[in-house]
């Protein structure tokens, strides 16, 4: 496969994997998740590589959902709308369930779906001016596939305020709360990363992935049903009329116009 969206640097034993949409915040769209994907599946089945780096070009980590690729989906049938949000499951799981070690190297905003893709890895490292925030509700979208890698990384409780609330979790708080294991200067981001997974690689790349595979089911329990489940809302939910105007809204930069009673699918 062709990388478009992503750039890969291997040095030593670690692989680094770099969002390169800077121009959109390296929001995810279905392209660069299977991207990530294919590198992830490739990296997996390669002994020699023992740990992996995952950040973002430019000034921020990932703005989670590309919205513009999502308002198109709009127009699209069931299946189609499936797939596309199935697939940022199974990247969720994948990084859940990977037998390397990840590291998430988090640099400006971390929202909604780098949120959880910055949570599901196995060590956080931030910025200092880093910031982390579910804002999906605001567009009218239900916090799906984010919420079982926050509720694992978070606690249920706390993933559920933000969840609800929207606010923005700040780096700070989050190394105080254990969310964040190191936050840096920006001109540190990498270097640290890169110091924690050289520590990594010293260690017994057998036992490593012996003991990864084992705490996924000790851990992380039935991850996989979880997410997908979660897939599934997100996608019914995309038939909303909330949904659609919510992502009208994003598109025409204004606020959103919410439906009251019930919510209303037409599927």
């Amino acid at each position: 496969m062709e990388l478009t969206s992503l750039i890969t640097e291997l040095r030593g034993k670690t692989l680094t994997l770099f969002l390169n949409r800077p121009n959109t915040r390296n929001a995810l769209n279905t392209c660069l998740v299977e991207e990530i994907l294919y590198v992830l599946n490739k990296a997996e089945s390669n002994e020699s590589i023992v740990a992996m780096i995952i950040t973002g070009k430019g000034k921020d980590f990932c703005s989670g959902r590309d919205l513009n690729e999502a308002h198109r989906l709009q127009t699209l049938p069931l299946q189609e709308r499936r797939y596309a949000y199935y697939k940022i499951a199974e990247l969720f799981n994948k990084i859940a369930t990977l037998k390397i070690p990840t590291i998430a190297a988090v640099q400006g905003c971390a929202y909604a779906g780098g949120f959880a893709l910055a949570a599901v890895c196995d060590i956080l490292v931030a910025t200092e001016d880093a910031k982390f925030c579910v804002p999906e509700g605001k567009i009218g979208v239900v916090p799906g596939t984010v919420t079982p890698p926050l509720f694992r990384a978070l606690g249920p409780r706390k993933a559920t305020e933000l969840i609800l609330t929207g606010d923005v979790l700040e780096s700070k708080e989050a190394l105080g709360i254990g969310f964040v294991n190191k936050v840096v200067s920006s001109d540190m981001l990498l270097e640290t990363a890169l110091s924690i997974s050289e520590r990594i690689a010293s260690s017994s790349p057998t036992a490593i992935r012996m003991w990864k595979e084992n705490v996924v089911g000790l851990e992380r329990g039935d991850f996989r049903s979880f997410v997908f489940g979660f897939a599934e809302i997100v996608t019914l939910m995309s038939f909303s009329d909330d949904a659609s105007e919510g992502l009208r809204a994003f598109v025409e930069k204004r606020r959103p116009k919410w439906c009251e009673g019930s919510p209303k699918l037409e599927v």
